[in-house]
């Protein structure tokens, strides 16, 4: 497993969910019985991805592909993902204009 951290212009992306999928799919490979694991919507506890995740979850195909994209991420990685997200958002609704922002 990669450690995470976040500096100004560089991000190391954990992989505590996929490891999960992957621990399912290998026996499911072989042709074994496993059981489901629990998803990443039913353990997640970070409410604004677990909304994101929800409605990408009914979005268009070519949106809804992020989703697979995020469970490469650690849940550390998703708690900074959600604190960039709310930010993004404050800014916002306190009526900035963003064509670009900077972490």
């Amino acid at each position: 497993m990669l450690c995470g951290f976040v500096t100004d212009d560089f991000i190391t992306l954990e992989r505590d969910f996929a490891g999960i999928v992957d621990d399912f799919m290998a026996p499911q490979d072989l042709g074994l019985k496993a059981h489901r694991p629990v998803s990443i919507l039913e353990r997640l506890e970070i409410q604004l991805i677990s909304d994101l995740l929800a409605s990408l979850k009914l979005a268009p195909p070519e949106l809804a592909s992020i989703v697979i994209d995020l469970y490469d991420f650690s849940y550390d990685s998703l708690v900074d993902l959600s604190k960039i997200m709310q930010d993004v958002r404050d800014q916002v609704s306190g009526g900035r204009r963003l064509k670009h922002f900077r972490f």
